[in-house]
């Protein structure tokens, strides 16, 4: 008989308590029926011809433990449980957002401080280098979105996966606001390191400007990236907030059918008489030809702008023209304006009970 095991720390120090077995490591808990089940590595099926092993159990702890982990703050355990379970349930967003999450943690963590010079041969090389982990942070947390995004929006569950859009937000946001501290601790630090080797240096302040430059052009660099980070993310987003609230819209409609076909009847007879309306206004006589003189004062305005400076008689003609043109349309405009005023008038309400109508076709849900 195989001995038992807890499938969390991997510790065999389990000793039952009121009914359970609870793992004396890590203080996980096993009913007698799970223990039973450890024994063989999961619930075996023997229904069919062949053996089938259910680790649902086990996930379910991995999945406690890592959670557990991740509400303690505890970061070293939240990478061990979501490495472990990248293994075992690779197309979850939560597992491969949060390895991911943790791993760049970690790579900043564990982070040599990078150097500011370099003395050889009696040469001083400025270098500002900055933590290597920023950029592995950076691009961990980067290049994870995609398939983050992705499996978060096939989740069937519109609560659900709005939450999960709301939690990859949420610690993109600790990790941008984390980069950007360190990145300006390291751009202190550097300066302060070089200040210190100048400090005997007969240098002017525009020569201990110009060697700073490059720190903050690194600096700059950095902040970009972080930012570049955020934009993606939100990007990401926006687009699932645009899918849910369409879904949701869709769903209300679906179940509202009378109310919808009603609106809809509604905003195709609006549409119409407005058409006719318009239609009133381009019938009154001398509009066509107020249009006309307006066309043709564009092509004229076109056609003298496009002559050289050396063109001024031509360009005087042109203008006359233009005068002309421009005289005859509002005359026509000032004598049309009271009856497309009249009929501007009865558009208007028209206009304003259809948007009311597109806004509750559209609004949210």
């Amino acid at each position: 008989m195989k001995a038992l095991v807890c499938e969390m720390c991997g510790g065999s120090n389990l000793v039952k308590q009121e009914g359970v077995f609870v793992c004396q490591n890590c203080k996980t808990k096993y009913s007698v029926e799970e223990a039973k089940r450890m024994m063989i590595e999961g619930t075996v099926d023997v229904s069919g011809s062949t053996v089938k092993i259910d680790n649902t159990t086990r996930l379910d702890n991995l999945y406690k433990a890592a959670r557990r982990a991740r509400d303690e703050a505890n970061m070293g355990q939240a990478l061990k449980y979501y490495e472990q379970l990248k293994m075992e349930d690779p197309d979850n967003w939560e597992v491969n957002f949060f390895s991911a999450f943790y791993s760049a943690f970690h790579s900043l963590k564990n982070s040599s401080p990078g150097g500011s010079y370099q003395s050889s041969g009696g040469r001083v090389n400025i270098s500002y280098k900055y933590l290597p982990g920023i950029a592995i942070c950076i691009s961990t947390i980067t290049n994870c979105m995609e398939s983050v995004f992705d499996q978060i929006g096939k989740i069937e569950d519109i609560n659900e996966q709005n939450e999960a859009v709301e939690d990859v937000s949420d610690f993109v946001e600790i990790v941008s606001s984390t980069l950007m501290d360190i990145i300006d601790n390291e751009h202190s630090r550097m300066r302060e390191e070089v200040r210190k080797y100048m400090h005997n240096a007969e240098l002017t302040v525009r020569e201990i400007n110009r060697v700073f430059e490059p720190n903050d052009d690194n600096r700059d660099s950095y902040k970009r990236d972080v930012r570049d980070m955020v934009s993606l993310v939100e990007s990401h987003k926006r687009h699932l907030v645009e899918v849910v609230g369409k879904h949701r819209i869709d769903e209300y409609w679906a179940a509202n059918p009378a109310e919808k076909v009603a609106l809809d009847s509604e905003k195709q007879s609006l549409s119409s008489q407005i058409a006719a309306l318009e239609n009133e206004i381009t019938a009154i006589p001398g509009y066509t030809q107020m249009i006309d003189f307006s066309k043709q004062y564009k092509l004229l305005e076109a056609k003298r702008n496009s002559l050289g400076v050396f063109k001024g008689s031509e360009k005087k003609l042109i203008q006359a023209e233009m005068d002309k043109l421009g005289y005859q349309k509002e005359s026509i405009k000032t004598s049309i304006r009271p009856a497309i005023e009249q009929i501007k008038a009865r558009i208007l309400p028209l206009e304003s009970r259809l948007n009311i109508i597109d806004t509750e076709l559209t609004k949210p849900r």
